[in-house]
């Protein structure tokens, strides 16, 4: 439901003028972009489809803590999530016993 409730946004937001949306509610938001990187990104999104559009559940545990009221936290594997994005932009991993995770570069 989350997924389906997010790829909604995102149609709804394309079909909006998104650059007319962005010059409005920009002097309202704290943001370290500039108006015309907004801009930028904003131009980029037109074409865009959701059709193709995957989602992924963050690597990490479901935890649960107290009885009253309990509290639900999910904590990230951050070993796992590294492994991930590597994996998305399909940059092989190499690991040795002198260093942690890295890249390597093509």
């Amino acid at each position: 439901m989350q997924q389906q409730f997010i790829k909604s946004a995102i149609k709804k937001s394309l079909s909006l003028r998104l650059p007319n949306v962005i010059s409005a509610v920009y002097p309202y938001v704290e943001t370290n972009f500039t108006l015309t990187e907004l801009l930028g990104l904003a131009k980029d999104a037109i074409g865009f489809s959701t059709d193709n559009l995957t989602a992924k559940i963050l690597p990490g545990n479901p935890k649960i803590l107290g009885n009253n009221p309990p509290l639900s936290f999910y904590l990230p594997d951050g070993q796992e999530i590294i492994k991930a994005v590597y994996e998305l932009y399909d940059v092989p991993l190499s690991a040795s016993s002198e260093e942690e995770n890295v890249a390597k570069m093509p």
